[in-house]
């Protein structure tokens, strides 16, 4: 998404609706508007929910959930095909002081975490863009009956039908898929600088990963790895086995990583694992922040299996399990998760 462009149409927006244009700026404004439906029917709807907040006096509070449900209510009217995203807001007000423009800016950002991908998907007929949060999962059903398992702060664009040679996709984030058996017909995956290709499988795809680093990991069947410029240089991966590309460099490792689908079967192993790799393995299930603040306790080890818990019963059995090593858990900062010796 053209970053630049979506900021200066806030900008204007904001300017309009806060009456700081002078009237041949509105002018100009209201043509450009008039001119583009897309960007009409999309302006209608901000203004719909301003003029419903009015111009605050002093101080007013603006409910995020409720202004953010009016509107995806009607761009998913406007367009169904075109943007299909459920999400998860956790009950919040923002205090907004009292700036007409600054109001719509924020407005702007809080719808905004689902119009991200607002520019790609309505101006790309026939696409479907499937978006999660921080905290999120979600469970995509494709077209040829595929299941996509998409993890948190993760993105799928794939199309409402197939075309009658391939199934293609395109991935940011992490998800595992379940790829229905059709050898005429392959499954490709664009994540990145990496393409994946498969017939038909199970296998986990991480292109989450920083510096374009896309590691994918086979459950069932086979799946071929290549870079998306280089199609004749290519590893074949098979079950247990893990295809990494690394800045343009192939590599076929065995998996030694007992959680790697953690995230999707919520069952964590841990044997003789440190605390520090303990701590890492929660911030990638669990999407948090979890730090070690004394470097003396970091290689405590700990044996255990978890299976299907929440976070809080999980630091609870950690909390017990290092009692005698005087382990404090600190939870207390809404942003971080502190572990200490006391």
């Amino acid at each position: 998404m053209n970053t630049k462009k979506t900021n200066n149409r806030w900008i204007k927006y904001s300017r309009y609706l806060s009456n700081e244009m002078k009237t041949d700026e509105k002018q100009l404004f209201l043509r450009s508007i008039d001119s583009n439906n897309n960007e009409k029917k999309l302006f209608e709807a901000v203004k719909g929910d301003w003029n419903i907040m009015k111009k605050p006096e002093k101080t007013i509070y603006v409910d995020v959930d409720k202004a953010w449900s009016s509107l995806k209510s009607k761009i998913q009217e406007n367009y169904p095909e075109s943007i299909h995203s459920q999400s998860k807001f956790y009950t919040t007000r923002i205090q907004v002081l009292g700036w007409a423009a600054t109001v719509l800016i924020l407005i702007g950002i809080s719808i905004g975490i689902k119009l991200l991908v607002l520019d790609n998907a309505v101006f790309t007929p026939g696409k479907i863009v499937q978006t999660t949060l921080q905290q999120e999962q979600q469970e995509v059903v494709l077209s040829d009956g595929s299941v996509v398992y998409l993890n948190a702060s993760s993105r799928l664009i794939y199309p409402k039908r197939f075309n009658k040679n391939t199934r293609e996709v395109e991935l940011q984030g992490e998800a595992f898929f379940d790829i229905s058996a059709n050898a005429k017909k392959p499954f490709i995956i664009t994540a990145g600088d990496a393409i994946v290709k498969v017939v038909g499988t199970s296998f986990n795809v991480n292109a989450g990963k920083t510096d374009n680093k896309t590691e994918v990991f086979v459950e069932s069947g086979k799946v071929e790895l290549y870079y998306k410029n280089i199609k004749n240089d290519k590893i074949v991966i098979e079950p247990g086995y893990v295809g990494v590309l690394d800045k343009k460099i192939l590599a076929l490792e065995h998996n030694t990583n007992e959680n790697i689908m953690a995230w999707k079967t919520k069952t964590i192993v841990f044997k003789e694992t440190s605390l520090l790799e303990v701590v890492e393995v929660l911030n990638e299930v669990y999407h948090t922040t979890i730090f070690i603040s004394d470097k003396e306790i970091e290689n405590l080890k700990y044996n255990g299996t978890l299976i299907n818990q929440p976070l809080e019963n999980v630091l609870e059995v950690l909390q017990t399990a290092f009692s005698e090593s005087r382990l404090k858990i600190d939870t207390s900062n809404q942003n971080k998760i502190i572990f200490k010796k006391v």
